[in-house]
């Protein structure tokens, strides 16, 4: 059903009697594919392998297999994820890492954990992610890594970082949580285009499980077997070698992981397609709408100046989660920063939206 077509039906609706449509809706994902879902998790029972075990194992082959990474490790959730990146390419005690001031707290936090310092540095008014232009002034003798974070499902430009970093010596990053299934014209997915890539499985993911997990892929095979170690007390074929942590993930959520990954593609097409007829239906009130090249759209972000609100969003047909990230204090310089904090607002485009309630979203913007 296309909005334009379908415009009559939308006036047909009692906007006095307003549909509240949630940002996310896991019943209907988990409804659409439960029997595979359900025979997945009784595998698991019936096997009586929680922990790590052949359903991991096979997860991380086909993860790694769809990613085109040599190497997938998962761990407990996307923050062990980070440090667990961190300590096994040797970033530690005194060291600089450039990254986003504008984002989730987790690598900050797992670089303060292991005692580098994180530098904070400003982002793109358009793209939210921070540039060449604003990691090269930030370098000095002390940095030894740069974090990428692609954002809301939209790709860093991965090309111009990672040829700074390789011309300065500096380690890359790549924080994938919000950007499964996201290839980079159309053929390499995002986390190969540094040392690692680490990625978060919450369950709201554009691929998520069904509680918390997180994971890394790398082309390196001493960072990954590292990895390994560090994620299980830091044992190597039986013995305690290096000093780890227990952050494994169980063969539940690998199990519903493996469920789920045939059809990310499909569901990320669903997200594109929602955000073709948002933009369609947007690009004659704003300067920048959400480009659809690049982009998984974990989240469909807009920046509206707070007076266009009211015109934008003349119904409040659909329930605005919070996207407002922690402002990092003390930072200096930090221009798009604040202004974030009162511009951001998103719409619902999870792919298990009814073409009713995609109609009746559209409808309610113009």
């Amino acid at each position: 059903m296309n909005y334009f077509e379908d415009t009559n039906q939308c006036k047909r609706f009692q906007f006095n009697k307003k549909m509240k449509v949630p940002f996310v809706d896991l019943k209907r994902q988990h409804e659409a594919i439960k029997d595979e879902l359900n025979e997945a998790i009784h595998r698991v029972i019936s096997s009586g392998n929680f922990i790590l075990g052949v359903e991991v194992e096979a997860f991380e082959a086909e993860f790694a297999a769809y990613t085109g990474a040599k190497h997938c490790v998962t761990c407990a959730n996307g923050t062990d994820a980070l440090e667990l990146a961190f300590e096994a390419l040797g970033i530690g005690d005194g060291d600089e890492v450039i990254l986003p001031a504008f984002g989730w707290v987790s690598a900050s936090m797992a670089l303060k954990r292991i005692g580098a310092v994180p530098i904070f540095v400003d982002i793109h008014p358009d793209t939210f992610h921070i540039t060449v232009d604003e990691i090269a002034p930030a370098i000095t003798a002390r940095t030894k890594a740069v974090v990428i974070v692609h954002l809301f499902g939209q790709a860093n430009e991965v090309y111009k970082v990672s040829k700074l970093c390789k011309e300065k010596g500096l380690l890359l990053i790549e924080d994938c949580a919000q950007a499964h299934g996201l290839f980079i014209d159309g053929q390499q997915h995002v986390g190969n285009f540094g040392d690692i890539g680490t990625f978060s499985f919450y369950p709201t993911k554009n691929l998520g499980c069904m509680g918390d997990g997180g994971g890394v892929i790398t082309n390196n095979s001493a960072i990954a077997n590292k990895i390994r170690a560090l994620r299980d007390y830091g044992r190597v074929e039986g013995r305690f070698t290096i000093d780890g942590r227990n952050s494994r993930m169980d063969g539940l959520q690998a199990a519903v992981l493996r469920t789920k990954l045939p059809y990310l593609d499909g569901w990320n097409g669903k997200r594109r397609e929602i955000a073709n007829r948002y933009n369609q239906i947007l690009k004659q009130k704003l300067e920048y709408t959400p480009t659809t090249l690049h982009n998984v759209f974990y989240k469909y972000i807009l920046r509206l100046d707070p007076s266009l609100v009211l015109q934008i969003f003349p119904r409040a047909v659909f329930i605005n989660e919070g996207n407002r990230y922690d402002i990092v204090k003390h930072s200096k310089g930090i221009t798009m920063l604040e202004e974030n904090q009162t511009t951001m607002y998103s719409l619902p485009n999870r792919p298990e939206l009814t073409e009713t309630e995609i109609t009746y979203i559209c409808h309610s913007l113009t």
